[in-house]
């Protein structure tokens, strides 16, 4: 009875553990999408002048290596690009 009960700790344990990663790459990912759309805004608002996006670039950026490191924990790298097109 005693291994049936450590057994039930450990798995439920796991379960919890397993779940908080879950939320954490929710949220960063959350995160993430939501640095990029200021990205985008920016580069919409000023398409002559994308330097004075640069400040959203490095947040987008920082969210995605949080992004990619919390959802790739061994280390696989997948890259995601965003295409900026001058007018």
């Amino acid at each position: 009875m005693k291994k049936i009960s450590t057994l039930f700790v450990l798995l439920m344990t796991i379960g919890l553990l397993s779940g908080c990663g879950a939320a954490s790459i929710m949220n960063a990912r959350s995160d993430m999408e939501q640095s990029k759309v200021n990205y985008k805004n920016c580069l919409a608002q000023h398409p002559k002048d994308i330097n004075s996006c640069n400040g959203a670039k490095a947040a987008y950026e920082a969210d995605m290596e949080a992004f990619k490191t919390t959802s790739n924990p061994y280390g696989q790298n997948d890259t995601v690009n965003v295409n900026v097109r001058k007018q």
